[in-house]
């Protein structure tokens, strides 16, 4: 009787243990590809310690996420491209605020 009380409490921790949510990766499954006109947005997230790959979310503009197989070669260039686009939506960001700024206060400066 002993023996079988053991088991059973060896048992209902281990169930326990086991069954508990672990953070583990985002994307059980991968995609090959998608149409790069439905992409809004890409998100690469490197390997943590509680997933030991990478990660490529694509973010669709119709709000839904979808998983991209990094070592594709398709999925390579969507993330190249995605980040340039960044990069320049930034850059043009910040010259216009920099264009505006001074000619702002200049049409200030010479109306007082």
């Amino acid at each position: 009787m002993n023996t079988a009380s053991v088991c059973v409490v060896f048992l209902a921790c281990a169930s326990i243990c086991f069954s508990k949510p672990i953070l583990d990766c985002r994307c059980v499954s991968s995609n090959k590809n998608v149409k790069f006109d439905l992409i809004d947005a890409v998100q690469v997230l490197p390997s943590r310690p509680y997933c030991n790959r990478e990660e490529v979310i694509a973010k669709l503009k119709d709000g839904t996420s979808m998983c991209l197989d990094p070592k594709e070669r398709f999925t390579k260039a969507v993330v190249k491209t995605k980040q340039r686009t960044q990069i320049l939506r930034a850059l043009r960001r910040s010259i216009t605020s920099t264009v505006s700024t001074p000619a702002s206060s200049t049409v200030q400066s010479t109306t007082s």
